[in-house]
């Protein structure tokens, strides 16, 4: 399991390494970083000399104190990643290599670690707020303790989900091949709405994302007693209001339940 936390108020600027190692209590000494997508202000010397041109960095614990020690500037951008110190770099290369800017994975639940072999990883996230995840509970309320207007990250993406499910919720209950067309899905329209050419989002649960399709057309049903005929937008009133069947671009009918769920996904790579 990965716990995470997320500081985005009470600090002059973000975000500084020397406070997150000091939250954490100097454990970065004791094991080996990788540090990719790395944007920071300036950056450090002796960081750009260990980069030696790479598109990443791969330092011990006592290196990366050393240098933010000596240099604790500004991070935008940045995904540190933590390894045991017997996991070589030969087999943390072997995966694609973290990184911030554009990832959405951050506000996901269930929250997971980019790098499989990793066991920390933080992240300055735009020069708004640090991301921290961690796979020990313990290390994350150390985080939290320190930065006492942090929040548990799980329930703060439990919150957007709920925002985001609000603008956009169908709950599938029938599910139809059409060849060389796609997949039609037919339900009911709980909240919201969402029209032809918007993509939307399929998981288990509203706001646990699995994949996302996009909408190529849309049949609804306005009254009991009505005919299904096309409409522009899918909504929970009015022409949907007995039901609604959306035909959807993904081609494998069989990734998509009865009983689950098409949503909004978040906008972008925002952290609202």
């Amino acid at each position: 399991m990965v716990y995470g936390a997320i500081n985005e108020c009470g600090e002059e600027w973000y975000t500084k390494m020397g406070r997150v190692f000091t939250a954490i209590k100097g454990r970065q000494i004791n094991y080996n970083w990788l540090i990719t997508d790395m944007e920071s202000v300036p950056v450090p010397p002796q960081m750009v000399r260990s980069c030696n041109g790479r598109n990443y960095c791969w330092l011990t614990g006592e290196e990366l104190t050393r240098i933010v020690q000596e240099d604790d500037g500004q991070w935008v951008w940045a995904v540190l990643s933590e390894f045991e110190k017997e996991i070589p770099l030969s087999k943390v290369l072997k995966y694609p290599k973290p990184y911030a800017d554009g990832y959405r994975g951050f506000w996901e639940n269930p929250l997971s670690i980019q790098h499989p072999l990793a066991s920390v990883e933080i992240v300055p996230w735009d020069a708004g707020l640090t991301l921290f995840f961690s796979r020990e509970e313990a290390a994350v309320r150390d985080f939290m303790a320190f930065f006492p207007y942090s929040e548990d990250l799980s329930r703060h993406n439990a919150e957007r989900i709920a925002r985001s499910c609000d603008k956009f919720l169908f709950r599938i209950e029938q599910i139809y091949s059409i060849r060389s067309v796609g997949t039609a899905v037919v339900g009911i329209v709980e909240k919201g709405s969402i029209g032809i050419g918007d993509t939307v989002s399929y998981g288990q649960e509203p706001g646990e994302t699995m994949f996302p399709c996009k909408v190529k057309a849309i049949h609804g049903k306005g009254s009991p007693e009505g005919g299904i005929g096309l409409v522009e937008r899918a909504t929970s009133d009015g022409v949907c209001r007995y039901g609604c069947a959306l035909v959807l671009d993904e081609m494998d009918s069989g990734k998509f339940f009865a009983g689950e769920y098409l949503f909004l996904p978040y906008g972008g790579s925002e952290a609202e």
